[in-house]
């Protein structure tokens, strides 16, 4: 996995927009989220910046894509169910296994 990491402070241009520009469409952006209370996904930060690659984050393997909105959905049903910690992480821990090709080791 590859991060690209910037100073927000630099003067720089990426995508034909500038340092402050993507700051300001940020903090906009994060304004609206807020007042929704919603929670917010990097995809949809970078698609409210106007970005594109490299500074927006794809999986070597489109399977990584696959398995966290399995997990998503699990977890979010598992919330939902008032199911505990100790579940919620077997269930999760079941789905990696399964992503992989292999059984979960029996909890203890």
């Amino acid at each position: 996995m590859t991060v690209i990491a910037e100073d927000l402070a630099a003067p720089m241009n990426v995508d034909g927009n500038t340092a402050q520009t993507i700051a300001l469409r940020l903090r906009g952006h994060l304004r609206k989220v807020a007042e929704q209370r919603l929670r917010v996904t990097y995809q949809e930060v970078v698609k409210a910046l106007g970005l594109m690659p490299p500074n927006a984050w794809t999986p070597a393997d489109p399977r990584a894509d696959h398995l966290q909105a399995k997990v998503r959905k699990a977890v979010q049903q598992g919330e939902c169910e008032d199911v505990g910690r100790r579940a919620m992480f077997q269930r999760v821990w079941e789905l990696a296994h399964a992503a992989c090709g292999r059984t979960a080791p029996a909890s203890s």
